[in-house]
């Protein structure tokens, strides 16, 4: 499954990891890849997200906020949760689904939306940002 997603799902799936080792966090979850897909403003989800009004710094200080920091360590990939490897999992389901041969941000992001009691959902929400929205969006691409 791994060769089909973008270069820029790679990198925003690297970037989540970074984010969770950067803030000190001992996992990587929904939250640490809604960041990374958001601070990717060329790609979809980044577009995405940006149009309906998520700020990266916004979202990094929530998470700080609801997860705190610790000091900065190295993570790997054996440290995502099962929420986070459900999402990935059903990004490929999302791409399937759309015809797609590629998973992009835009199904990393329809997929991570689809996990309602997720902490990456609710930090949306905590923003005023409505997932609903957003994946009618994504189906509409």
């Amino acid at each position: 499954m791994t060769n089909r997603f973008t270069e820029k799902a790679r990198r925003a799936l690297n970037g989540a990891q970074e984010i969770a080792s950067e803030m000190g966090h001992t996992y990587i979850g929904s939250e640490h890849l809604l960041l990374s897909l958001i601070s990717d403003g060329d790609s979809i989800a980044g577009k995405l997200l940006l149009s309906h009004g998520a700020e990266a710094e916004e979202i990094r200080q929530t998470i700080t906020r609801l997860s705190g920091r610790g000091s900065c360590h190295r993570l790997t990939a054996k440290d995502m949760t099962p929420r986070t490897r459900r999402i990935i999992e059903s990004s490929a389901s999302v791409s399937a689904k759309s015809g797609q041969s590629y998973i992009g941000t835009e199904h990393l992001l329809y997929a991570l939306l689809e996990e309602n009691d997720s902490v990456a959902v609710r930090i949306l929400s905590m923003s005023g940002i409505s997932c609903d929205d957003i994946r009618r969006e994504i189906r509409s691409i």
